[in-house]
Order: C-alpha cells, then structure tokens, then sequence
C-alpha cells in the first residue's frame, strides 16, 4: 500500500514536469505556456528525482504489502442519519451563504470577502467528501434506502459542480474510484508463522490501467478542459487543457534559479509556516497563507497572485528555487516523508466503520494524486493537518454510536460479512 501511495504521489509531477513539456514542444505552444522555454533540462531533473524516489522506495518496501487485518464494524442507522444530516446542513449552508458564486467574487474581492460561515463550509469540504463516499460504499439491498442515498449526494456533489470546482468535483470522483477498488479487493492472506494474520493491500496502479478506466478517465480531462477553457474564456480547449497540466510556474521557478540562483530561506519559510499553524487559530498572521503560494509568486517569481486565477507555484518549482535540481530532489523527497508518515499513521487510526476507514484512506490517495499542486507546508496542510483534524471530527461525531464488533447488523448479513474485516 505504501508503494502505492508513492507512486500516486509521483504520478502528477510526471505528469506536469516530464509529460506535458514534451506535447508543448510536439504542439509549438512551449514558448506560449513556458515564457521562456529553455529545453528539457528541467524535466531531465525532475525524471531523475522521480526515478530515484521509486528505487528507494522499491528498496525499501520490496515485498508484497499486507495490510494488518484491522476488524471494524458496519457503518448503522445512526451513523447514516448524522451522515445524512451533515451532508443536508453543509449543502444548505453552502449554497445560502454564496457557494454557487465565490469563485466570481473572489477574483473581484479576494477571499476577505467570502462570507464566515462559507470559509467554515469549505475548510470542512473534505470532510463532505469522505462521508458522502463512506454513504455510498455502505453495502446495502434495500433499494428504496440506496436510492435516496445516491439523491443526496449527487445533489450534494451536483452543488460543488455549480459552484464551478472542477478539483473538487475531480477529488469527489477520485475518491469514491478508489474506496470501491478498496471495498472489492480485500483478500484475506493466510499469515507467515509467527506473523498476525494480515490482507492484502489493494493494487491501485494494476486497477487504473484497465482500459475502461483509462477511457473514462480521457474523457473526463476532455470533458473538465473543455469546461475551463469555456471559463477562461479560451477558443482552443487542447491549449487550455494543456496549460492547466502544465502548471508553468514551475518551469519559471527553473529558469528563475538558473539566472538569479539559490533562495535558501525558502525551505526555512515552509517549516516556519508550517509550525506556526496552532497560533493561526490565535490570531496570529505570519504574513501569507500555510500554502504561501501567493507570498512565493511574489516575492520569488514577480508574479501577482489573483485569488482564482494564478497557477500553483508546485512541490517540484518551489525546490528549484530552493536549490535547483538538487532541490527538487530534496524536496520530493521531503515530500514524500510528510505523504508517508500521513499515511502510516493514517492507517492504524481506530475508525468508526469500516465505510469511514475505505472513504478515508481512499480521500487522502485521492488528494495525495494532485499533491504536486502544493507548496513543501501545502503539503503538510493536507497530509498531516486536514486529515487529522477530519478524524477528531469524525470520531466525535460517529465513534460514540458504533457498533459493538461481533454485533452483526442485517447490511452485514445481506452481504455476508460475518466479522468485520476491513
């Protein structure tokens, strides 16, 4: 499991810094994306940090990942009922408290002038997301039941479409892929001698390839190209789609460090923002935000940011800036560390259904696929800082009411669960 949450971590930097320079230079729009295309030697550094991130990694975690055999109980009434109140209450507040327009109002105002209750929405969005899927992996033969379930959601998710987030809708889709690959694909494995017995960890990479999900998967980058190409009010859906893969900034990074060289206090602003994230809830302002990416375009890159507009600074961009191809290495490697660490820990917490364990495990693969958005303390923010306080909320809201393991509920029963494995 682990190799797979590092090859989801690698798999957009690919992507950004090795795929799409090729098909800008194969299209002729490199100078139009880039500014100032200099040739693949930034890609050449990101393809070695990237190979050399998977050959550790392979090192290390060389055999076949078993997962230990974690028993928890049925997702039951109510949970479901909170879950559904939860969901009905966050749909409300969001489109009340102007959901449907803030992307608008933001480029015009900035995020001041978002209303409180939608800032406190939005920080909770993810937590939507992984309660909204733990609904709808929830196995279940009465139809009338599923059949509302899916109502509320695809209004639930049909509000954040409206709203016109594409990642959150892309990050909702993704989510619930990859808790059906979880819920289908445990296996129990008789243990080793002397080990406890464990399951198998479910192969993400072997079920993306499948040619349906690769189809599927084209259409919707078509189909989410095609959408910002007619926000962004651009004729060519190909180049729209394609600058937005590219994320530039992260070549610019490259060529800024090329002419002006290192910016060392880089990696120290990213742990400073990061440690200083209890005295936010204080008052404190450190002068950016955790992300800090608009304090990086700024201040490294000469770029305004405009909230809603701007491109991320990326993981990759803000290690050349840092030290140039060795940064990028260095902070890929940092970066995986934070996704890892997350992960382990992430996977040993006591939930309280296995619907919220599949949801859960399944939303941070989910946001670890587009981590290479983020800045080194971005990062952190959604490894380690969201996914930790998602978990305080969810167990206080739902732990209290679990059922008792060995209690087999009738969902169990149709399904034929006898213990509750995960």
């Amino acid at each position: 499991m682990t190799r797979n949450i590092v090859l989801l971590f690698i798999l957009g930097t690919i992507m950004i810094g090795i795929v799409a320079p090729v098909i800008a230079v194969m299209m002729g729009v490199q100078t139009d994306i880039y500014q100032d295309f200099r040739g693949f030697a930034p890609s050449a550094a990101v393809l070695f940090a990237t190979v050399l991130l998977v050959v550790v990694t392979y090192s290390i975690w060389n055999k076949g990942e078993r997962l230990p055999d974690r028993r928890f109980p049925e997702l039951n009434s109510i949970q479901l009922a909170i879950i559904v109140v939860m969901l009905l209450v966050w749909t409300s507040a969001f489109v009340a408290f102007g959901g449907l327009s803030y992307r608008v109002e933001d480029v015009s105002v900035g995020i001041a002038g978002r209303n409180p209750i939608l800032v406190i929405a939005q920080s909770l969005t993810n937590l939507m997301i992984i309660i909204s899927v733990a609904s709808l992996t929830l196995t279940t033969h009465n139809p009338i039941r599923q059949g509302l379930i899916w109502l509320l959601n695809l209004t639930f998710i049909g509000v954040i479409a409206a709203s016109g987030s594409r990642g959150l809708l892309l990050a909702w889709i993704s989510t619930l892929f990859i808790a059906r690959i979880m819920r289908k694909s445990r296996i129990g494995v008789p243990p080793a001698p002397g080990e406890p017995e464990r399951t198998e960890a479910p192969d993400f990479l072997r079920e993306v390839v499948r040619l349906p999900v690769i189809v599927a998967s084209s259409v919707l980058l078509f189909g989410f190209g095609v959408w910002g190409a007619l926000r962004d009010q651009y004729n060519d859906v190909g180049f729209s789609l394609l600058l937005r893969v590219s994320e530039p900034y992260w070549y610019i990074a490259a060529d800024t460090n090329a002419d002006l060289g290192n910016h060392p206090y880089v990696l120290a602003e990213s742990f400073w923002r990061i440690v200083t994230i209890p005295a936010r809830w204080f008052g404190y302002d450190p002068g950016s935000s955790i992300e800090g990416q608009e304090y990086i375009l700024e201040r490294y890159l000469g770029i305004p940011f405009v909230e809603g507009v701007s491109l991320p600074i990326t993981l990759i961009g803000e290690g050349y800036l840092f030290f140039g191809p060795l940064g990028v290495i260095i902070y890929m490697f940092l970066g995986a560390g934070i996704v890892i660490s997350a992960f382990k820990l992430i996977e040993r917490l006591p939930f309280s259904a296995r619907q919220i364990y599949w949801a859960f495990i399944a939303q941070f693969a989910a946001k670890i696929i587009f981590a290479y958005a983020r800045s080194l303390s971005g990062l952190f923010l959604v490894a380690w800082y969201e996914p930790m306080r998602d978990f305080v909320i969810l167990t206080l809201l739902l732990y209290p009411w679990r059922t008792r393991i060995g209690d087999e509920t009738n969902d169990a029963r149709e399904a034929g669960h006898h213990a509750y494995p995960v």
